[in-house]
């Protein structure tokens, strides 16, 4: 078993979505600032995230069962809070803005019932007001003709939001275009993840001016075998399957910071799950969405250290950030 990695290009313009949610984070959002060399340790860990949380949430379970039979639980009072969410890429326009609001615990999260018409919604820069419009079949997500504005390096750019009585406000700094200057390209037999090692795949990538960190996204492209290599052994060796639901395991995009003074990154193995071609998208991030990436890692683990996630968003909850970012591919696949 092999892994060949080609550069087949890259695209400083990319028009896909951006992949990065601020609800998500993985095991590997545990270690923004340590050396990967470090992280290779735990991905062992990683690749086992949903087993290990079945067992813990098993455990927290039987505890609460036990100790809370007789015991009413007491939900705290529920205030609705208007949630935006927001990315603008440097080099495009304004598509889309997201606002919604907060519902009850007890309520199943739909879109329709969370999303929110506004009776106004701005985005400023330069002394400049521009007025948000509302997709006609996606009620909540907000837009901006793609010729009125495009997001430029170095420019601060407001959002002001007002709903009813509620008025909510949130301002990002773009940072400089980020560039992908070298990936290496080699072959390695597969390490499985109780060996030390790591694909020898070398990025490295321009400083971005302004930028506070990065955010790595590697990316598989559907049809992907769904017989990853790290299932190859684990699944024949330790798992039972039911109806192939084992190899649902890992997800077809992982993300990673990378401190700002890194412009040289060794792509941990653990990144790829997956035979076939993948995307490698490398992001410039303002200090919105490095600040809600690092403390909801840390909130969820070690809710002390903050009453909640660090938002930057006044009157409301969610996240309003811009960033740049290039792109390369690459394939994997086995050894002849």
């Amino acid at each position: 078993m092999s892994i060949i990695a080609v550069i087949s290009g890259s695209d400083g313009s990319i028009r896909s979505s951006i992949h990065l949610k601020f609800w998500k984070f993985g095991c590997y959002r545990l270690f923004p600032l340590l050396d990967l060399r470090s992280i290779f340790k735990v991905s062992f860990m990683c690749k086992q995230r949903q087993f290990i949380g079945f067992l813990f949430s098993l455990f927290v379970g039987t505890i609460l069962t036990i100790t809370n039979c007789n015991q009413n639980i007491v939900l705290p009072e529920f205030i609705e809070e208007i949630v935006v969410n927001g990315y603008l890429i440097v080099g495009q326009g304004v598509d889309s803005v997201y606002v919604q609001k907060t519902l009850p615990i007890e309520t199943a999260y739909s879109y329709d019932a969370a999303s929110v018409s506004t009776d106004s919604i701005f985005i400023s820069v330069d002394n400049r007001r521009y007025q948000l419009s509302e997709y006609a079949d996606k009620p909540g997500a907000y837009f901006l003709p793609s010729d009125s504005l495009i997001v430029t390096p170095g420019e601060t750019y407001r959002l002001e939001v007002k709903v009813g009585n509620k008025t909510v406000r949130a301002s990002t700094t773009a940072p400089d275009m980020v560039e992908i200057q070298s990936l290496s390209a080699d072959t390695s037999f597969y390490p499985y993840p109780d060996q030390d090692k790591s694909i020898p795949i070398q990025m490295s990538w321009n400083p971005a001016e302004q930028a506070v960190a990065y955010e790595l996204s590697v990316i598989a492209h559907p049809p992907y075998d769904l017989v990853d290599f790290g299932m190859d052994r684990m699944v024949k060796d330790h798992l039972e399957t039911f109806d192939g639901d084992t190899l649902k395991a890992f997800p077809p995009a992982n993300d990673f910071p990378v401190s700002k003074y890194e412009t040289t990154i060794e792509i941990p193995w653990f990144m790829f799950c997956y035979y076939g071609d993948y995307t490698i998208k490398l992001y410039a991030s303002d200090k919105n969405l490095w600040d809600l990436s690092v403390s909801s890692a840390i909130y969820m683990y070690q809710s002390s250290e903050f009453e909640q996630p660090i938002y930057h968003v006044e009157g409301g909850l969610g996240i309003f950030a811009a960033v740049s970012v290039d792109s390369v591919h690459v394939h994997v696949k086995k050894q002849e």
